[in-house]
């Protein structure tokens, strides 16, 4: 991994998958915040707060921390927007050169677009997942909340380094 402290500064301009991204992250912090604030009322003082691997509730706490995702959805989505345009300085995959500088920072602020986007909704899923249960909504059809973050999220980071590395 090179870390950012030599590399070329450029100015990037994103393309429109970019402001797609950059649209969808900023709509999921959005959503997220509003159905926390909605459901809120509705739930006990008590809820789920962690799920085991059977996606079942393995600890509980109060309804406050629930605001927690939404809290760091939207540290997640500021400083991740504060890292994309300084991709000079972060940790790339590849060592970054004159020559494939543009490529690199290119994938690397689109990884954290998407992470910008992938994070918060993981949230929604897991809130729906937790309000869910708090209802009594107990459909076994329904446990997709843990299976999709994982690959939403976790899946990201071996497509990035795979396009970063065939892109050197």
């Amino acid at each position: 991994m090179n870390s950012g402290s030599s590399f070329p500064v450029l100015n990037l301009h994103p393309e429109p998958a970019d402001r797609i991204l950059d649209i969808a992250g900023l709509l999921s912090v959005l959503v997220l915040w509003s159905y926390v604030l909605m459901q809120y009322r509705s739930l006990p003082s008590t809820i789920p707060i962690h799920f085991n691997f059977h996606n079942e509730p393995d600890n509980y706490g109060s309804k406050m921390t629930l605001f927690i995702l939404p809290v760091i959805a939207s540290i997640i989505y500021f400083s991740f927007g504060f890292l994309i345009r300084k991709p000079h300085k972060l940790n790339h995959a590849v060592k970054i050169t004159a020559e494939n500088a543009e490529r690199q920072y290119k994938l690397s602020t689109r990884l954290l677009r998407y992470m910008r986007f992938a994070i918060p909704f993981s949230f929604i899923l897991l809130c729906f997942e937790i309000f869910r249960l708090v209802h009594g909504e107990n459909d076994d059809r329904l446990d997709f909340a843990f299976p999709v973050t994982m690959v939403l999220i976790i899946g990201a980071i071996p497509v990035y380094v795979y396009y970063a590395r065939k892109n050197q």
